[in-house]
């Protein structure tokens, strides 16, 4: 692990088994594994913010699909995930705005 990481604040993930990590495919591609941090406390999403988070990726990964003729790969839509988790990390929390950041991240690694 490199030098400037506290061990006890990671956590070595197998492939495949994180939908948050963003780089994680990179990662597992050039050394075989990657890290997730699990050091800080995560945000308490109430179940309707899940559901809601849960909506948007749905709803946008569809639309990334009827966009490109083609099905969203698995990164493209772990990524998706992830952007949404952070943004209401942040304090947004409409679907509309949740689904719109999902978008674009989906329509950046898209192009």
């Amino acid at each position: 692990m490199p030098a400037q990481f506290k061990a006890r604040d990671w956590k070595l993930m197998a492939k495949d088994t994180s939908l948050l990590h963003s780089d994680a495919s990179r990662d597992i591609g050039l050394k075989g594994y990657c890290y997730f941090n699990v050091g800080s406390s995560p945000v308490d999403f109430k179940p309707k913010l899940v559901s809601t988070m849960k909506s948007a990726l749905q709803a946008a990964s569809a639309h990334i699909g009827n966009s490109s003729g083609k099905p969203v790969t698995p990164a493209t839509k772990a990524r998706m995930a992830s952007r949404i988790v952070k943004s209401a990390a942040d304090g947004l929390i409409d679907a509309s705005t949740l689904k719109l950041a999902a978008i674009k991240e989906g329509l950046f690694l898209a192009d």
